[in-house]
């Protein structure tokens, strides 16, 4: 899930990371209540957690933290 957000830089950190199979440039999509919220790109990745920009008009809403993802 989401674990932060930063509005003004468009960047995502989640709580999935390369033990989790995550890979640079894999697409995510952040859900709400089976909604999209927004799609973002993997940018950095770490064992546990990854960061992630925002995929530029792909936000349909304020991404919050507890959010839900799924790889697109």
């Amino acid at each position: 899930h989401v674990v932060g957000y930063d509005k003004s830089y468009g960047f995502v950190t989640v709580n999935i990371g390369a033990k989790d199979g995550m890979k640079k440039n894999m697409v995510l999509a952040i859900m709400r209540d089976g909604r999209l919220v927004a799609k973002a790109r993997i940018r950095q990745l770490r064992d546990t957690f990854s960061a992630a920009t925002v995929i530029q008009n792909s936000a349909r809403s304020e991404i919050r933290a507890g959010d839900k993802i799924t790889i697109v």
